[in-house]
């Protein structure tokens, strides 16, 4: 049984309305040793969403650290928009500094100023070039900035994909898409960075977690062994979404360890 989930959203997001204070109690509830609150910021999002203040995102944490200490570990965590311009990566390495941080996941949002969750993205590119772009983004912003610990649902494109659920199921990766994905992997692992397993996938109706079986036996066979497990709840109700398939669905993938992360150092489950 997972006991920990280390991607959780609350109020500090834009895109949740959910109390801090909530989660931890929901997290309780299910019995967790550890939850790792990693709410979004996502400097230069397009309208100016998804940014918070720092000071008060650390107060509010260590208020609830204080008050449910006997009862769990509650971590300061954060979910970095990443991207390769400069001044963002300037930018994600203060709020690093800002911060007393457990844990920092790093995710691709924005691509080319727009948000893969709108329309308008997939009506610019269209869906191969679309995919194939996402990834050469995120290639070259994990290449730009190294302050994170692990990389968020590494195909969390296919989630808005305009054919998502066949393009998981018949793994329709052209050759040109998985020469960028091994390249994210390799990158991973020469530079010992975990991947995270969201377990959001399946709330979204795909077949998988992000990132998908084939995804994370490829990562397990080039020589990654680290793995978080990360619900990417922005409602408490959501907290260690389906975690209780994850066991089954990891089996025979090939050798690999479940951590969490203290201080930025991987703890084993």
């Amino acid at each position: 049984m997972i006991l920990c989930d280390t991607h959780t959203h609350t109020r500090f997001s834009t895109d949740s309305d959910t109390p801090i204070e909530d989660m931890i109690q929901k997290a309780i509830a299910l019995g967790l040793s550890d939850l790792y609150i990693t709410d979004h910021m996502d400097v230069g999002y397009p309208g100016g969403e998804f940014v918070f203040d720092p000071k008060k995102y650390q107060q509010t944490l260590l208020a609830m650290q204080q008050k449910y200490h006997a009862l769990i570990r509650v971590h300061c965590g954060i979910e970095l928009g990443l991207r390769p311009e400069a001044n963002i990566v300037l930018e994600n390495t203060k709020i690093c500094q800002q911060l007393p941080l457990d844990y920092t996941i790093g995710s691709i949002h924005v691509i080319d100023g727009m948000d893969p969750y709108y329309a308008p993205y997939w009506e610019g590119f269209g869906e191969e070039k679309g995919i194939l772009r996402y990834y050469e983004v995120m290639l070259e912003s994990i290449s730009r900035f190294l302050d994170f610990d692990a990389l968020g649902h590494l195909d969390y494109i296919y989630r808005y994909a305009p054919s998502k659920t066949a393009l998981l199921q018949n793994e329709r990766f052209s050759l040109s898409v998985q020469k960028w994905i091994d390249e994210i992997l390799y990158f991973l692992i020469q530079n010992d960075k975990t991947l995270e397993c969201n377990t959001a996938g399946w709330k979204y109706g795909l077949p998988d977690p992000n990132p998908s079986k084939a995804l994370l036996s490829r990562y397990l066979s080039f020589g990654g062994r680290r793995l978080t497990i990360g619900s990417d709840a922005h409602k408490a109700e959501h907290l260690c979404y389906d975690f209780g398939r994850i066991g089954s669905y990891l089996q025979g993938i090939g050798p690999y360890e479940l951590v969490r992360f203290v201080q930025h150092q991987p703890v084993q489950l």
